[in-house]
Formats: structure tokens, sequence, C-alpha cells
């Protein structure tokens, strides 16, 4: 049986292939298409930012920091674990890329809007 955990992730735009490479190779298929919602403070692209949202297993969750905006605290997270993982998997990284994405990264257990507003960002619409 499969524990679930709900996570806002957000990345910087830089950060993007990374994450969703890593989230492919530790998620498998709930890992597939993650960070495809492109973010900007002015609700404009290009995208400074992307997100993906929603459940993903505990045992992938557990890998990844978490912060607590109420308290500021956050954890860690297991960038020796994610990189000899997705190395396994095929995909080659190294633990200082991991560590580099954790420190830049904003993974909540709030839900997407509350930690857009708490960014101050919004989703990013194409320019008409």
């Amino acid at each position: 049986m499969t524990i679930w955990a709900f996570r806002t992730m957000i990345v910087p735009s830089d950060y993007r292939d990374l994450a969703a490479s890593l989230a492919t190779a530790l998620g498998g298929t709930a890992g597939e298409d993650m960070f495809t919602t492109g973010l900007s403070a002015s609700g404009q692209e290009p995208a400074t930012h992307y997100v993906s949202t929603g459940y993903i297993s505990a045992d992938f969750a557990n890998l990844l920091p978490l912060y607590d905006p109420a308290t500021g605290a956050k954890t860690d997270g297991n960038a020796v674990l994610v990189a000899q993982l997705a190395n396994d998997g095929g995909l080659t990284v190294t633990v200082q890329q991991v560590e580099d994405l954790f420190a830049v990264s904003d993974i909540t257990e709030q839900e997407p809007f509350t930690a857009f507003d708490r960014l101050g960002l919004k989703l990013a619409q194409p320019m008409v």
C-alpha cells in the first residue's frame, strides 16, 4: 500500500529541468510531467519559477527538504540518497547538484496559491 504526502514544490526556472528529471527518475510514472506550470511575479511570461503540486509517495517526499512557513523550520532532505537513486536509475547527477537544487527550492505542505502568495508569485500567462 502506497502512503501519499501532499507537497507544493516551487523551483527557480534555472533548476526546472533538473527538478523534472529527478522527479521522473525517483517518482517513476507519478513523477512524470512535473514542473510544467510557470510562475512569475507579474503573472506574465517568461516564467521565473515552476511549480509542481499534489500528492507524491511518502517515500519520495521523505527524500526532499520540507519548509514549514509557520515556524520557519526546514529539514535538509537527503541529497546523497537522491543522487544515488538518480544515478542508479540512469540519470547522472552529483550530490552537489542536488544540494544546490534543495537550497533554492521551496517545498511545503501549503496549498499552491497560499505558497504563491507567500512568495509573491502568480501563474505566468502568455503576453497578449
